[in-house]
């Protein structure tokens, strides 16, 4: 991504418009440090809770720029879950979201991360936020079957289920998601860089389930490479009750939308999940609350 591309993203974030130079400052700290001192660092993230900020890992360094990475899909997880509640994660990478759903909602977690340096780094950060009992982590693939799948491993957060012409790949045990998972989660996040129609295929009990209010997934047009129509997602989530919302965590407030974005929130049962929300308690980042 070039330069130009970071920083308008970093610098037009909800939680650095008002507060540019700081967010420039941050950006530039870290550039040099990791570049001259340590290539680690541990920061506060959300309430009390901590990230391993690593270079090379974009997840965690956007952790450290914006606070809330994906802002408005963060921040409804936030609001959202609550401490008896189950929270599936699949595309951990390392861990910003599990972190959020443990170390701040309190609740019960599976975390799925395929690529070893990227789980490494996920079981780092449960064991720094002390949440080993509540998140279960998992070193394998989501699909809609048992087996294995050779997956990329040096492309960063864009690892990904490998084409027949990708090198550096390496095979993993893949497994679907109504196998793994304990029980329905309340809320299920899927970010798979263009593989989510086989994790939902593997899923089928799963999203049938009203127990599972909301569903959180990529959908940037990535699955074409794989020959998947994605907006067969889109349809199918309707089909099962799901429609998709934008959020705004400052307002607390849910939009309708009517066509599948880069990014979506899927929910059913909308009044219980504006219950949710309203009802949440505080949370804080960059010394904001909402």
């Amino acid at each position: 991504m070039k330069l130009k591309t970071v920083l308008n993203r970093i610098v037009n974030h909800p939680l650095n418009k008002d507060k540019k130079a700081a967010a420039v400052g941050r950006f530039v700290n870290w550039q040099l440090r990791s570049r001259l001192y340590k290539k680690q660092r541990v920061i506060n993230y959300v309430n009390n809770s901590m990230l391993i900020v690593e270079r090379g890992f974009s997840s965690s360094t956007a952790a450290y720029y914006m606070g809330l990475a994906e802002f408005e899909e963060m921040g409804f997880l936030l609001h959202f879950l609550r401490e008896e509640d189950y929270f599936v994660d699949v595309g951990a990478n390392v861990g910003s979201f599990s972190v959020l759903s443990s170390a701040v909602c309190g609740c019960v977690t599976t975390a799925i991360e395929p690529i070893e340096d990227s789980f490494n780094l996920l079981q780092k950060n449960i064991n720094l936020n002390n949440v080993k009992k509540k998140v279960t982590p998992l070193n394998i693939g989501m699909a809609d079957k048992a087996g294995r799948l050779n997956f990329t491993y040096a492309k960063g957060q864009n690892n990904k289920v490998a084409k027949k012409n990708d090198n550096n790949s390496t095979s993993v045990i893949t497994n679907t998601l109504d196998n793994v998972c304990k029980r329905v989660p309340a809320l299920l996040k899927i970010d798979v860089e263009g593989f989510e129609t086989k994790v939902l295929q593997g899923a089928k009990s799963i999203l049938h389930d009203p127990q599972l209010k909301a569903v959180i997934i990529e959908m940037m047009g990535l699955g074409a490479q794989y020959g998947f129509d994605e907006s067969k997602i889109h349809l199918h989530l309707l089909d099962l009750g799901f429609k998709p919302y934008q959020y705004n965590p400052m307002e607390r407030m849910l939009t309708e939308q009517y066509e599948s974005r880069d990014k979506n929130i899927y929910i059913r049962d909308i009044d219980f999940v504006k219950q949710r929300i309203n009802s949440a308690n505080p949370f804080r980042v960059f010394n904001v609350e909402m």
